[in-house]
């Protein structure tokens, strides 16, 4: 301990040897230095709210001291309470005089350009800006703010002029290349933003953002490989964040499938500093082509690379891929495992939706009642829950977790479709129901990869065609296994039998192998006496134990 607090005085003493060259110029007692250090190591460990009241205790005995003002400003910024930063850099500039060096005239004004622009006051934060740059043309931090500033805005010749003008100031720094070709991405001047990122890239500049928006560039001009190589390589020098990895790289799980997973298998084998990472990517990539015991071993052999460092995931993980299989059991102990580690709502709920699919309801409540315990404003784990209670007949019951679940999420749609469904088929509220399925059409305007409700609340509305359409225009843009689901579902429904018996092996083809909720889903029930659904789930059971 006495070293800690040796090694916290040279700290302090050191900070406060460069706060004294920064004070040189300001008229300051020892004491309020003192104060003022205080302040600052407050703020360099992020402690906004708290270092805020510190310069406010300064402030208090000294309402015009420049530099408080300009520092409290910033934590304003934070705690994102811009009208208070207004304030205090309006005060600063009333009464800054020449014998201040920190902050300068040209930065306060900056700082407020930058809160007037979190509210909305763009013509007050040009000014600002304009302000900044007649005090002091060669200030970097004008140009570069007011670069984002109309990128924001979508005034990208006029962000373009601004990264040019830094560039021509200074060739060596390449960050107004970069985002130069950002803006040339977004005025589909593609070939010369690709230019521009060559000529970052030919200064030895490994940015992580030279490769994401070359790949971008590339993947609008239709060349997938070069653009894979572009997002690889993106990934790798972008400090390994494995889910955004993943959804980088996705875009290209349909259209250059077979290259994907080649370059993500050289990194596998070649990298060994994050050869784990790469095998959760390849593992993600296989789960999304359907090939679950691929990214099962994976998973495995992340677990013996670590055998005695794994995190919940790893297992949250492999037990999605024995649930996909329908081996419930497996995906079951799975999340135990996970839950034996950390105790948390993700591997409950999982574990939940396996004794769910086991036809076990009684059994996925309890589970669900634990997740809710441990995160009591998830919406999910309410939705989820109704949605077992009505397998159960427990109407009132479904309708209490649906009602809590919209309370606590106003806009997923499958919560009112779902309390719909109650409402029409189960306790016979017409009216109710056509506002729930009326809702969904409100919040739904787009298609999405997974999860869509919008065809099905037109299918309970009547609108028949619409609903059929929305669906292919669904598959069109996204054909998976859980769209073809969707589809069957749909199909069985309008007991449009051969329809959804296609649907159903289409699925099976991209890779369902969920044989226990094809059996128990309410929406397949016109089809299960079909001997065609039978002989479809036989087939694929056999070719799934194979």
């Amino acid at each position: 301990m006495r070293r800690l607090n040796d090694f916290s005085g040279r700290f302090r003493s050191v900070i406060q040897q460069i706060l004294l060259l920064v004070f040189s110029g300001c008229s300051m007692s020892l004491m309020a230095q003192n104060d003022f250090l205080d302040c600052f190591l407050m703020y360099t460990e992020q402690k906004y709210e708290e270092t805020a009241n510190c310069l406010t205790s300064i402030l208090d005995s000294n309402p015009i001291d420049v530099m408080a003002l300009n520092q409290r400003a910033y934590c304003y910024l934070w705690l994102n309470q811009p009208e208070m930063a207004i304030r205090d850099l309006s005060v600063a500039l009333l009464f800054l005089d020449e014998q201040h060096k920190y902050p300068s005239k040209d930065n306060l004004f900056i700082n407020r350009a930058r809160a007037h622009r979190k509210i909305g006051n763009y013509i007050r934060a040009f000014d600002d800006y304009a302000e900044a740059q007649r005090i002091n043309p060669m200030n970097v931090d004008t140009y570069i703010d007011r670069g984002f500033f109309y990128l924001d805005l979508k005034c990208y010749d006029a962000s373009a002029k601004e990264w040019q003008f830094l560039f021509n100031v200074d060739t060596i720094t390449y960050d107004p290349l970069i985002w130069l070709a950002k803006i040339m991405i977004e005025l589909k001047e593609l070939d010369r933003a690709i230019e521009v990122l060559d000529e970052v890239e030919n200064r030895d500049i490994q940015h992580p953002l030279l490769y994401k928006y070359r790949s971008d560039a590339l993947y609008m001009q239709g060349d997938h490989k070069h653009a894979i190589d572009d997002a690889i390589d993106y990934v790798y020098f972008d400090q390994w964040k494995t889910s955004e990895a993943q959804m980088e790289l996705s875009r290209f799980y349909d259209i250059e499938p077979d290259y994907l997973l080649e370059k993500i298998s050289e990194r596998v084998d070649n990298d060994p500093h994050y050869n784990t990472n790469w095998l959760y990517v390849r593992a993600d990539f296989n789960r999304f082509k359907g090939r679950y015991r691929e990214a099962i071993e994976d998973y495995n052999t992340i677990e013996k690379l670590n055998p005695d460092d794994h995190e919940p995931v790893l297992y949250i993980r492999r037990g999605n891929n024995y649930l996909s299989l329908g081996d419930y059991d497996k995906a079951i102990t799975e999340y135990d495992i996970a839950i034996k580690i950390e105790e948390s709502y993700w591997p409950l709920l999982y574990k939940a939706k396996a004794k769910f699919h086991k036809a076990d309801y009684q059994a996925a409540i309890l589970d669900y009642t634990k997740a809710i315990s441990c995160a009591p404003d998830f919406y999910y784990s309410y939705y989820m829950r109704g949605w077992t209670k009505t397998y159960i007949h427990d109407y009132i019951g479904a309708l209490e977790d649906y009602n809590t679940s919209i309370d606590l999420d106003p806009n997923y749609a499958y919560t009112y479709f779902a309390r719909g469904e109650v409402y029409k088929m189960m306790i016979h509220e017409p009216q109710l129901a056509e506002d729930d399925f009326n809702k969904i059409l409100t919040l739904e305007n787009e298609i999405f990869q997974s999860s869509n409700c919008r065809q099905y609340a037109l299918l309970h509305l009547g609108r028949i065609d619409e609903a059929i359409a929305f669906q292919n225009e669904i598959l069109e843009k996204y054909p998976t296994s859980g769209n073809y689901y969707d589809a069957a579902c749909l199909y069985s429904y309008l007991n449009r039998q051969s329809e959804a018996i296609e649907s159903l092996n289409k699925s099976f083809e991209k890779g369902n192998r969920d044989f226990i909720k094809c059996e128990h889903d309410r929406y397949l029930e016109n089809i299960r006496k079909n001997p065609e659904f039978e002989r479809l789930i036989k087939k694929w059971k056999t070719d799934n134990k194979d």
